[in-house]
């Protein structure tokens, strides 16, 4: 195998893993064997064709780390769709609840008071399998 095939098919592995898990780090690997393909395709040495993936990979390293700290920290809620969804209570212990949702029960508690009469319980967040539990009045949900 020549040297340009193995960094070209170290390249297409390191793509293939980062579609199958979505590690954007693996992506910048990819980058760099490609890197290394493309010296070994200008007809440089080994030695030169490792420092050019290596210079390609921290350079994309750096690029992906500043981008990623321009975006800040994802939201949670925005990537949970159970948040803000209503829930069915079925009943309650020692201010924990057994609530239905999505056809299943489920444990929860409230993260402030517990509904009144006219309140829905609504998905606040998770701590673990259990739910957070907020309340809504029924008539503006």
């Amino acid at each position: 195998m020549t040297s340009q095939a193995f960094w070209w098919l170290l390249g297409l592995v390191a793509l293939i893993a980062e579609f199958l898990t979505g590690t954007f780090y693996l992506l910048v690997l990819a980058a760099a064997f490609a890197a290394g393909g493309l010296a070994a395709l200008a007809g440089m040495e080994g030695i030169a064709q490792a420092v050019c993936a290596s210079a390609a990979g921290l350079a994309s390293l750096v690029v992906v780390r500043r981008l990623k700290r321009r975006l800040g920290p994802s939201d949670p809620v925005a990537d949970d769709p159970d948040i803000g969804q209503p829930v069915t209570l079925i009943s309650e212990h020692d201010g924990l609840w057994r609530v239905a949702y999505r056809g299943t029960q489920w444990d929860a508690r409230f993260t402030g008071e517990p509904p009144g009469p006219d309140e829905t319980a609504l998905i606040a967040g998770r701590e673990g399998n259990r739910l957070l539990l907020t309340t809504h009045p029924t008539g503006q949900h």
